[in-house]
């Protein structure tokens, strides 16, 4: 495997200007306020929303530290913790162990002889994971401004089952003007 190369494009030159300047777009970017909360350091207190969150008996990574090490020991190692994960994410890239996981292979129902029956799960460093999840926090707080109205999945405020409601709407809509519908 080799990665491939970077991009020397960015997303403007990617999408275009009559793209990039369209009032819906435009409506959609970061302010200045968002970019600058986004791209502050992650704190201390950030990590400790997501240790104390966080399942005890979840598997630990491939160095076999898991969740209760930290919650246990985080008021002595927090500050190293913070400063490895900064030595460790060079340019914007994750460094190794980071940027590593271990797959495994999890059974599922039914005979363990036919592939169909494994699932794999990739096992992180439970310290990426709070890491993630101190990032995850931060997106959560600007995702529900810059999601499509339309947008249901991965929203804490709009339900997955409002697509479904907009569907039969439409239908009823379409069936009401005489339009007719294609079918699969």
């Amino acid at each position: 495997y080799s990665p491939t190369p970077p991009s020397k494009s960015n997303i403007e030159t990617f999408l275009g200007q009559a793209t990039c300047n369209s009032e819906h777009v435009l409506k959609k970017k970061l302010n200045e306020d968002e970019k600058s909360f986004l791209e502050t350091r992650i704190t201390v207190q950030e990590l400790w929303d997501v240790i104390s969150k966080t399942k005890l008996t979840s598997a630990p990574g491939p160095d076999n530290i898991g969740y209760g090490f930290y919650k246990v020991f985080f008021r002595y190692f927090a500050n190293p913790i913070l400063n490895c994960f900064y030595e460790m994410s060079i340019n914007g890239e994750l460094q190794s162990p980071f940027n590593l996981a271990k797959i495994l292979l999890i059974p599922k129902k039914g005979s363990f002889t036919n592939i169909l029956n494994w699932r794999p799960i990739s096992l992180c460093e439970a310290s990426y994971k709070l890491f993630a999840g101190a990032v995850a926090s931060r997106l959560k707080k600007v995702t529900e401004s810059l999601c499509d109205i339309s947008q249901k999945g991965y929203s804490s405020s709009k339900n997955i089952s409002e697509a479904v409601i907009n569907i039969f709407n439409h239908i009823k809509s379409s069936k009401l003007k005489n339009i007719k519908i294609a079918t699969i």
